[in-house]
């Protein structure tokens, strides 16, 4: 039932609609714009081509920007097979003088998005055979507190390897609650894994679309949020606006690194171009 939301959303579409972005050029112009960010992104990056040399949150951002079509290698983040970490091991471990793990679930779930648009099974089998084997312990420190991958990771994890032709797995069905939550970043990561499922399923649950809807109206500055929503009433005029728009401010979880801030861009920018065929 989830899978429909999708399909009677834009059935349900008013009949009047605003000037068609594509036709009046829009679409074109954040184009431009997501070639500008590209080559911004690519131009300020570091040796090994990620966002920065030093941030510990980097396999987030990094699997956001491999999902916006940046030419990011996120196998960097495996230094044994499955076994991801916040940033590639050529630029040191985080854990344990700046960070107090080696992954979060927040990592997790950029590895995540930019290994599914890449299409990458392989990487994403190990990364399930990895967490099987380790009863879901992601890293170090194996005693508390423990990253443990969860439950809405490991069905977004087993849905996406089966969709890809890999084998069945239990936790596939594990649920995706998209409960509320407060905390600027756990908003953005709710948005951003409400995205993947759908991209992995073809639509989303009714409670997610909740809080999609929830977010989106919330943030109406985000455009982020106002993409991602986009997607499932059939109008990106908030999110293209947005974009356009040279005073454009990132939101405040976008922090860490400069390269951040045109990742949150480059995100929502392929996210609306997505929806006209770009």
């Amino acid at each position: 039932m989830k899978r429909l939301v999708l399909l009677t959303l834009l059935a349900c579409s008013p009949s009047h609609k605003p000037e068609d972005p594509k036709s009046s050029g829009l679409v074109d112009k954040l184009k431009a714009k997501e070639a500008g960010w590209l080559l911004e992104l690519k131009t300020n990056a570091n040796a090994l081509g990620w966002p920065d040399a030093h941030d510990c949150d980097q396999t987030l951002w990094a699997g956001e920007a491999r999902a916006a079509g940046a030419a990011i290698d996120l196998h960097l983040a495996e230094y044994n097979p499955g076994e991801i970490h916040r940033r590639p091991e050529a630029l040191g471990e985080c854990y344990p003088t700046e960070s107090a793990s080696t992954i979060s679930n927040d990592m997790l779930l950029g590895y995540l998005l930019g290994t599914w648009e890449a299409r990458d099974a392989d990487a994403l089998i190990r990364l399930a055979q990895y967490g099987e084997v380790h009863n879901w312990v992601m890293g170090q420190p194996l005693s508390e507190p423990r990253v443990i991958l969860s439950p809405t990771g490991q069905g977004l994890l087993g849905r996406a390897i089966e969709k890809l032709g890999g084998p069945k797995k239990s936790y596939s069905i594990l649920p995706d609650p998209c409960l509320p939550v407060e905390a600027d970043y756990e908003r953005h990561l709710q948005v951003v894994g409400i995205y993947l499922d759908g991209r992995i399923s073809g639509g989303i649950s009714s409670i997610c679309l909740d809080a999609l809807n929830r977010q989106a109206k919330d943030a109406p500055l985000d455009a982020l949020f106002q993409a991602a929503r986009g997607i499932y009433d059939a109008d990106e005029g908030s999110a293209i606006s947005l974009l356009l728009n040279d005073q454009y401010q990132t939101p405040s979880y976008v922090r860490g690194a400069p390269a951040y801030e045109i990742i949150h861009k480059l995100l929502a920018g392929r996210i609306v171009l997505n929806q006209f065929g770009e």
